[in-house]
C-alpha cells in the first residue's frame, strides 16, 4: 500500500485514453485519426472503437488510439514497441517464438502456433486469430486503438483481456505518396514507401511497401561468433470501389516474409532436471553478464526464421438508407513457418528446436447497423474456419532429462498436433440516448467453438521405442500390441495403453455481455460505468513429453469486469484528464505452468488457476501549456492475485497452494510519459525535440513468483530531435532509443537442465528522412 500511495502522491497518472498524436505537427495519413494543436486548445482524435465514428472523449470505455505518424515518431515502430505507449500491455517473446499479449494482468503465455490470444488482434476489422500472424502487420497506419476489458458484442472474436485494432492508411481521392528512409546502429536499414490516388472516379487503390535489414547485434560471451540479423518485407494493396453513394466495396492484399534471426536468451541459473544425470560441460557452464548482447547458443546451427504470412480480405458496404447499412467482411488467411531456434542458452544441445507449422484460416462475418440521432446499433453474425498444424523436433542430445534409467538414452523427440477449429457467433449491441446528457447502452453475444484435435510425440532416433515398448507390455489391455517403431508415436493412450495419437475434442459455448451508462453533463465531460463479462475459448497444446495427459486442453476462460471512469477538458481545451478504476473476476486462467512427470521429471503442461483477481487505476494527464509544447503522462497500477490454486508446481518441480501470489507478466506499475516540443525557425522551416520516458516495475515469469524468473524494474529513455517544413513535405529525424544503456528484459523462463532470459536490445541511434508528395 505504501507503495500505491508513494506513486500516487509523485503524479495523477492517465487512463490510457491517449491522444499522443498531438504532439507533431505533421497530419497522419487518415485525416480523421489526426490530432493536432489548435489555436483554442487540443483537438480531439476521432476513433472506430465502436464500429461507428465517434470523438475519443465520447466513448466510454477504457481505448488508447494513436496515429500511425505520431507512433512513428515516437520510435514505435513494430507491436513489441506498443507497451511504449499504452500502460497494462505487455509483451513477451516465448522460446518457441510466439508472441505472447497481456492487457491489465489477462493474457495467455502459450508458444503453441494454435493459441489463440486474449487480446484480440485486427487490421481493418479483420480478425487475426494467432498471435504469430501480427508480428509484422503494423506499418503504414492511420492509427492505432486498443481497447481495455472484455469484447465481443461489438467484434467477430471473444477476448478477455482486450482488442488491438490496426487502422491502414486508405486509398486518397488526390495522388499522395510517401518516402521513409532510416538507418541506425547495428547497420540497421528502415525503409518504407507508398502510393495512394486514383484510378477513376469511382476506383481508389493504395500500395505500401517496408523493408528493415541490419547485421547481428548479438554476441556470443564464450565464442566469437555472432547472431540477431534483421530480414523483413512488409507490403499491403488497397483497392476502393464506390460506384455511388450506397455502395462501397473494398479489397485488401497483406503479406510479409521474415528471414531474421531468432533470439538467443542469457543463461542465469543450471536447473538439472535430473541431477544425478547432467552433463558436466552444463553443470560447468558459465553465466551470462549482465550485458543486454552477451548471449549464447549453439554453434554451426540454422537459427533463421523462415516465416511467410499473406492475407486476402473484401468488404461490402451497402447504404439502405442514411440510417441503416449492412456490411460484409470476409477473409482468408494463410501463415507458414520453418524456424530453427536454440532454447537453451548454452551452446550445447539441451534443447535445440526445428519447428514448422502451418495456419489457413477462412472468417465471414455479416451484420447489419443503424445510427439516429438517439438510438445506435449493430447486430450480426460470424463464422470461422482455422486449420493449424504445428510440429517441432527437439535436440536433447547433452539433456539430463533423456535419460531413462535401464534404457538406451535418446537424443531427439517429435512434438506435433493437427487442429480443426469452426467458431460461430451471433451478436448484438446498442447505444440509447435516454436524455441529452444520458446514454444508456448494452450488447450480447452467443459464441459456439468446436476443436478437433490430433497431437503426439514421435520416436525421432529409434532410441525412446524400447523403453514404451516395455511399457506398452507391461500395461497394455489387449490381446495384440503393435511395437512402436523409429518414426512412430511413442504416447500411451488410455485405456488400452496402446501407443498412437492422442484424438480429442474440444466443444464450448458461452454467452458474454455488456453493460454501460455514459454521464455527459457538458461537452468537456464524460462520466461513465461499465459491466461486462467476456470469454476466450479453450486451448490444446503441442507439448513433448511422457503421457497423453500433457496434451489434453485447457478450458476456456471468463473474466467478469466491472469499470468506472471519467474524461475531463480544463483550462480551454488546454488540459485533459482522465481516470478509470476497474475490478475483474478472472476464473479459469489458462496458463502455461508445470508437471512432475514420473519418467522425464519436470514437463509442461496447459492448466487453468480457478480463481484470480484483478483491481487496478489507470490515469493519464495530457497538457498543452503553450503553443507547440505538449505533455503527456499516463500508467496504472494493478493488484493482480492468485486467490485459488491449490496444487500447482512451479518451474523447479516445487508443489504448493500460490494463492496470494501475483500473476505472471503483471507489473505493478507501468508509467510512460512523452514530452513533445515544436518551434518555427523561420517562415519555411519548423524543429522539434521530444522524449519518452517508460516505467515498468518488477514482475515474474512464472506462476506463484519463483526467484529464478523474476523479471526486474526498468526505465528506459527514448529520445528525438529533428526539422521539419510546415507542411510537412520533408523531416529529418535524429533518434536514440533507450539512451542509458539499461540492462532490462521482458521474460524468464526454464527449460530442461537451464533457466534463462530474454535480454530487451541496447541503446540504439539512428536517424530517418521523410519525404511527402502531394
Amino acid at each position: 500500500m505504501s507503495e500505491l500511495k508513494t506513486w500516487v502522491c509523485c503524479l495523477v497518472l492517465g487512463q490510457t485514453t491517449s491522444m499522443g498524436a498531438v504532439a507533431q505537427s505533421t497530419p497522419a495519413a487518415d485525416p480523421a485519426a489526426d490530432t493536432k494543436f489548435a489555436s483554442t486548445g487540443l483537438e480531439e482524435i476521432t476513433v472506430t472503437a465502436q464500429r461507428r465514428s465517434q470523438l475519443i472523449n465520447s466513448v466510454g470505455m477504457s481505448l488508447a488510439a494513436f496515429s500511425g505518424d505520431q507512433l512513428k515518431l515516437q520510435g514505435v515502430d513494430n507491436i513489441a514497441d506498443l507497451p511504449k505507449v499504452v500502460p497494462g500491455l505487455t509483451v513477451q517473446q516465448t522460446p518457441f517464438g510466439a508472441p505472447a499479449y497481456s492487457l491489465r494482468g489477462v493474457g495467455f503465455y502459450e508458444s503453441s502456433l494454435g493459441a489463440a490470444p486474449a487480446v484480440a488482434m485486427y487490421l481493418d476489422e479483420v480478425g487475426i486469430p494467432y498471435a504469430t500472424l501480427s508480428r509484422l502487420v503494423a506499418f503504414d497506419l492511420a492509427r492505432v486503438e486498443v481497447l481495455k476489458g472484455p469484447q465481443g458484442t461489438l467484434y467477430g472474436q471473444n477476448s478477455t483481456a482486450g482488442a488491438i485494432n490496426f487502422i491502414a492508411a486508405k486509398p486518397t481521392k488526390t495522388f499522395e505518396a510517401g518516402l521513409d528512409l532510416g538507418y541506425g546502429r547495428f547497420d540497421t536499414f528502415d525503409g518504407e514507401a507508398y502510393v495512394s490516388g486514383p484510378i477513376s472516379d469511382t476506383l481508389t487503390a493504395r500500395v505500401a511497401v517496408r523493408s528493415v535489414q541490419s547485421a547481428d547485434w548479438q554476441q556470443s560471451y564464450t565464442r566469437v561468433d555472432s547472431l540477431g540479423a534483421t530480414d523483413q518485407l512488409m507490403s499491403r494493396f488497397l483497392l476502393d470501389w464506390k460506384p455511388n453513394e450506397q455502395l462501397q466495396v473494398s479489397l485488401g492484399v497483406n503479406g510479409w516474409r521474415d528471414r531474421s534471426d531468432t533470439q538467443a536468451g542469457q543463461l542465469i541459473a543450471i536447473t538439472p532436471q535430473v541431477p544425478a544425470a547432467i552433463d558436466p560441460r552444463i553443470t560447468a557452464y558459465p553465466l551470462a553478464p549482465a550485458d543486454p548482447r552477451a548471449a549464447d547458443w549453439t554453434p554451426r546451427r540454422n537459427l533463421e526464421l523462415d516465416d511467410k504470412y499473406y492475407a486476402f480480405s473484401g468488404r461490402v458496404d451497402y447504404a439502405f438508407s442514411d440510417a441503416v447499412k449492412l456490411t460484409s467482411i470476409s477473409s482468408y488467411q494463410h501463415y507458414e513457418s520453418n524456424d530453427g531456434r536454440d532454447g537453451d542458452a548454452i551452446a550445447l544441445r539441451d534443447s535445440d528446436i526445428d519447428a514448422t507449422g502451418s495456419v489457413n484460416s477462412f472468417a465471414q462475418e455479416l451484420r447489419l447497423s443503424g445510427d439516429t440521432p438517439r438510438l445506435s446499433w449493430v447486430g450480426g453474425a460470424n463464422y470461422s474456419h482455422d486449420r493449424i498444424f504445428d510440429d517441432y523436433i527437439l535436440d536433447f542430445t547433452n539433456s539430463s532429462n533423456s535419460i531413462i534409467p535401464g534404457f538406451q538414452k535418446f537424443d531427439f523427440a517429435e512434438a506435433y498436433s493437427h487442429q480443426n477449429v469452426r467458431t460461430y457467433g451471433i451478436f448484438a449491441n446498442a447505444e440509447y440516448e435516454i436524455v441529452p446528457t444520458i446514454t444508456v447502452l448494452g450488447g450480447i453475444r452467443y459464441n459456439d467453438s468446436k476443436n478437433a484435435f490430433v497431437g503426439g510425440n514421435k520416436d525421432v532416433d529409434g532410441k525412446v521405442a524400447p523403453f514404451f515398448n516395455f511399457l506398452s507390455g507391461t500395461l497394455c489391455q489387449c490381446t495384440t500390441n503393435s511395437p512402436i517403431q523409429q518414426g512412430g508415436d511413442y504416447l500411451l493412450i488410455p485405456p488400452t495403453f496402446q501407443a498412437g495419437p492422442v484424438r480429442n475434442n474440444l466443444n464450448e459455448n458461452n454467452v458474454s455481455y455488456h453493460g454501460g451508462l455514459n454521464w455527459k453533463p457538458n461537452v468537456d465531460t464524460l462520466v461513465y460505468a461499465n459491466v461486462s463479462k467476456g470469454y476466450k475459448a479453450g486451448s490444446f497444446p503441442t507439448e513433448s513429453g511422457a503421457s497423453a495427459d500433457q496434451l489434453s486442453p485447457a478450458i476456456q476462460e471468463s473474466v467478469m469486469s466491472y469499470e468506472a471512469g471519467t474524461k475531463l477538458s480544463f483550462l480551454d481545451r488546454r488540459a485533459q484528464v482522465n481516470l478509470a478504476l476497474f475490478q475483474y473476476d478472472y476464473r479459469n486462467k489458462q496458463v502455461r505452468s508445470k508437471k512432475m512427470d514420473p519418467i522425464f521429471g519436470v514437463t509442461e503442461k496447459l492448466i487453468n488457476i480457478p480463481k484470480s483477481r484483478v483491481r487496478g487505476v489507470e490515469a493519464q494527464i495530457l497538457l498543452m501549456p503553450v503553443q507547440g509544447l505538449t505533455l503527456n503522462i499516463s500508467g496504472n497500477y494493478l493488484d493482480a492475485k492468485v486467490m485459488d490454486f491449490p496444487d500447482a508446481i512451479d518451474a523447479f518441480g516445487k508443489e504448493s497452494n500460490v494463492a496470494g501470489t501475483r500473476l505472471p507478466y503483471t507489473p505493478k506499475a507501468q508509467i510512460n510519459s512523452d514530452l513533445q516540443y515544436d518551434f518555427p525557425l523561420m517562415e519555411s522551416l519548423e524543429a522539434f525535440v521530444g522524449a519518452s520516458v517508460t516505467y515498468n516495475s518488477s514482475t515474474n515469469g512464472g506462476v506463484g513468483e519463483p526467484t529464478l524468473t523474476a523479471i526486474d524494474a526498468y526505465t528506459l529513455l527514448d529520445v528525438r530531435a529533428g526539422l521539419q517544413t510546415p507542411g510537412s513535405n520533408w523531416r529529418l529525424t535524429l533518434w536514440g532509443k533507450n539512451v542509458t544503456n539499461t540492462y532490462y528484459w521482458t521474460n524468464a523462463t526454464r527449460v530442461n537442465d537451464t533457466t534463462f532470459r530474454y535480454a530487451g536490445r541496447p541503446a540504439t541511434f539512428g536517424l530517418t528522412l521523410s519525404f511527402r508528395f502531394r
